[in-house]
């Protein structure tokens, strides 16, 4: 740092001296070091400095701004930029680089909460590998609101907003590594990138905002009119590619609907249920209610988890194939 020093100290002698070409020939030299050396802040502050001695230095002015933009971009790591081609695409060269330099990292272990309902958090979260998802308390009930991977965004309910608590929760299903932005950046890029703001809103609504998402699922939970359910069900838990994931287990049904059904079973850890949440699964059982009884044999994903302090939980399902409306009412027969 002493060598760059030293070279500052020379361009103040050329001015003093009245030697403006030697000035700008050392500021731009100056500018390309600190650019490759990836110290953008110092680049483009010699580059002010270049503006003010010599605003009419016109093709190093311009040179020198290509240069930092130009290692500003292949700073951008390849991994990332394949994960969010698409929301890159939709920026100018500057646009990205501010985003990407103005980007934090952060890993996260399986079942560790990002953020949680009610905590103070402002942030927009970028995730890039692993999986996470998005759960709404209700009462004592854990809702699966979305499962995100590579390639989501979330938490624009309150970097968009002056909402300043979480009304959801982010949970860490993988082992996952995510970007965020603080929502201070907003303010900075006022002047300089005010477009940045709108496209990232832009691709955030195309796979849900969480207010509307919040919106529909209350709606989805009440449209549809429930009826209890008495019996057993066999539950089986499958991976990602179908295959069963351990041994049956034996539920107590609660209740049935067009579009799902609810058991209960006793899991004394809430951390191991919530890791159920967004699993897939078989259920097997007899629904009575009919002059004989019917076998289903349905699979579906878990949605929602309750936690009642004197009950086991109750574990809510959301079928793949819709329930015949005639056998939901021979239920309520």
């Amino acid at each position: 740092m002493a060598e760059f020093s030293q070279q500052e100290k020379s361009i103040d002698q050329y001015l003093r001296e009245g030697n403006q070409d030697a000035a700008v020939k050392a500021l731009f030299d100056l500018i390309v070091v600190f650019a490759k050396k990836k110290d953008f802040l110092k680049a483009e502050n010699l580059r002010d400095r270049l503006f003010e001695v010599a605003p009419m230095a016109l093709t190093e002015i311009t040179k020198s701004g290509e240069i930092i933009e130009e290692e500003k971009s292949s700073s951008i790591d390849e991994d990332h930029q394949e994960t969010w081609s698409e929301l890159y695409e939709t920026l100018e060269t500057e646009e990205a680089n501010a985003l990407y330099l103005a980007m934090k990292e952060s890993t996260h272990s399986e079942g560790q909460a990002v953020f949680s309902v009610g905590d103070r958090d402002n942030n927009l979260y970028f995730v890039d590998t692993g999986e996470c998802k998005l759960v709404y308390t209700q009462e004592d009930e854990e809702i699966l609101i979305k499962t995100l991977g590579p390639g989501d965004l979330t938490g624009e309910d309150t970097f968009f907003s002056t909402t300043a608590f979480r009304t959801v929760s982010l949970m860490v299903d993988s082992r996952a590594k995510l970007h965020y932005i603080e929502r201070g950046i907003l303010d900075s890029w006022q002047e300089t990138f005010p477009s940045i703001e709108t496209k990232l809103y832009e691709y955030c609504r195309k796979s849900g905002l969480v207010p509307e998402v919040l919106e529909k699922k209350g709606l989805d939970r009440r449209i549809q009119k429930r009826l209890k359910l008495s019996g057993r069900v066999s539950i089986q838990l499958k991976n990602a590619s179908g295959g069963p994931i351990g041994k049956p287990f034996i539920g107590k049904l609660l209740n049935i609907s067009v579009e799902g059904l609810s058991f209960s079973f006793k899991i004394s850890k809430k951390e191991t249920a919530r890791k159920l949440l967004g699993v897939r699964l078989n259920m097997k059982f007899a629904l009575a209610g009919a002059v004989t009884p019917q076998e289903i044999d349905q699979n579906g994903m878990l949605v929602g988890i309750g936690y009642p302090v004197l009950a086991d939980n109750s574990f809510h399902v959301r079928v793949d194939e819709s329930f015949d409306n005639r056998l939901i009412e021979k239920v309520g027969a």
